[in-house]
């Protein structure tokens, strides 16, 4: 969804996902962000509270690959059935199969 003209759905869906996720054990949610001064990106696995669960840096990527990484960071974890990600490429990949060797890297 375009955040410049689908506002009301995407606040509409992010609602959604609370009310069905919010308080699960078995749900994390992942992000990436690249860094403002070092040529690396993120990859951050938090609960719904904001407990970090995993996190790392990854250099030589880019933010797409990057957020891969956060799936697989989170798919590590024990006891994880729901991975919840806003990247799109990163999700679409992981349902095809197609993910970058550095994110199955992290997932061993």
């Amino acid at each position: 969804m375009n955040p410049a003209f689908h506002e009301g759905r995407r606040k509409a869906r992010a609602e959604e996902l609370q009310a069905r996720y919010t308080g699960r054990q078995d749900v994390l949610y992942t992000d990436a962000a690249e860094y403002e001064r070092k040529a690396a990106h993120m990859a951050v696995v938090v609960r719904d509270n904001g407990a970090l669960m995993a996190c790392c840096t990854v250099s030589g990527v880019e933010t797409a690959e990057a957020e891969e990484v956060a799936i697989a960071l989170a798919i590590s974890q024990k006891m994880v059935r729901v991975v919840i990600s806003d990247s799109k490429n990163a999700v679409r990949n992981y349902e095809s199969g197609r993910v970058t060797e550095t994110a199955e890297d992290q997932e061993r």
